[in-house]
């Protein structure tokens, strides 16, 4: 259950980046287009397929996990209708299995998220680095995600799949102030 509970702690954070959109700055878009346009490349990185009729770009990088590193979230999405409440599903998997490892559903509302209601259109493009992984530690392996989000018309705001790697290794504690 506690390795449930960390895979769950970085697919939930990974993906309250998608949930907690956050209207586009004009540095976020001009990294976004650099990346769209070929000019800027991240040669290591993961991206989600789209599983719903939704167009989304989410990618990361690196795009094998470190407990000892960290990871840079990025996101390209047109908010497809206007969003206030609505529902979720997360689903884990262990890589090639049928059978989820974990599943999680519930609601949601603006209260929860920032920058909030969203409204058909909103062009939300976002980078967010996560600088400490380390609650991956000792969970190496490879993980099938499935993210779906709905407003609360039931109309599939987003729908991603994708594989999450995680290594087996973990630094030394970082330095904080001294301490380490």
């Amino acid at each position: 259950m506690e390795r449930t509970s960390r895979v769950i702690s970085l697919v939930a954070l990974s993906c309250s980046v998608v949930f907690a959109l956050t209207i586009a700055r004009r540095a976020d878009i001009q990294l976004m287009s650099m990346l769209k346009e070929g000019t800027l490349k991240i040669k290591d990185s993961g991206h989600a397929d789209n599983c719903g009729s939704v167009p989304i770009n989410f990618t990361w990088s690196p795009k094998d996990l470190s407990p000892s590193g960290e990871v840079t979230l990025y996101l390209d999405y047109i908010v497809p209708y206007d969003f206030k409440k609505g529902t979720y599903n997360l689903t884990v998997y262990e890589h090639g299995e049928m059978k989820p490892m974990m599943n999680n559903s519930g609601s949601f509302t603006c209260n929860t998220i920032h920058h909030c209601p969203l409204n058909k259109g909103d062009h939300v493009v976002k980078s967010q680095v996560i600088s400490n992984l380390r609650n991956l530690g000792g969970y190496a392996g490879d993980y099938d995600v499935v993210a779906q989000v709905w407003n609360s018309d039931l109309q599939n705001m987003f729908c991603i799949n994708f594989t999450l790697t995680i290594l087996d290794e973990l630094g030394p504690l970082p330095i904080r102030n001294g301490f380490s």
